[in-house]
């Protein structure tokens, strides 16, 4: 997708993607906080966004918002350990269908982001600012392509 629309734009998808959310980011956390009900009381838990919060901790604050705004839960997708519970997860992970994980040093920024499918981890991410769009652009087209051979249409997907 992104080969092709860069052929056909000259615009980058993925960069002026993530440039878009960076700019939308504070106002999409503000319209969902601005919510009543259940919605608003699960993100009371979420922390407050400053002007001087950096781009990747905001980025996890709106991705959250959206989830709650969907009424899913974070816990049924995200899960979170410490480094010192990194054993347990392996455990843990090996039994969900999709999730995604995070390892974290108690009040830190993330030390490793993995995918989990089918029990199995697909993309393991050593935090490196570089490789990551990568590897998620890796696994969005094995996700698509699995879906594609397993409806044979993408209208279906």
């Amino acid at each position: 997708v992104n080969k092709d629309f860069l052929r056909v734009t000259t615009i980058p998808l993925e960069a002026r993607f993530m440039q878009k959310l960076d700019k939308k980011c504070s106002e999409l956390i503000q319209v969902v906080r601005k919510k009543g009900g259940a919605i608003r009381e699960k993100i009371k838990l979420l922390p407050i966004v400053e002007t001087d919060t950096d781009t990747t901790t905001k980025r996890e604050i709106a991705l959250k918002c959206l989830i709650f705004n969907m009424g899913e839960s974070v816990e049924d997708l995200i899960k979170e350990f410490l480094v010192s519970e990194k054993e347990e997860a392996g455990q843990i992970l090996q039994q969900e269908t999709i999730s995604i994980f995070v390892i974290r040093d108690a009040q830190a920024a993330p030390k490793d982001i993995g995918i989990i499918l089918e029990g199995q981890e697909k993309v393991f991410m050593e935090l490196d600012p570089e490789g990551m769009p990568t590897k998620v652009k890796k696994l969005y087209d094995q996700l698509y392509n699995r879906a594609w051979f397993r409806t044979g249409s993408p209208d279906q997907l």
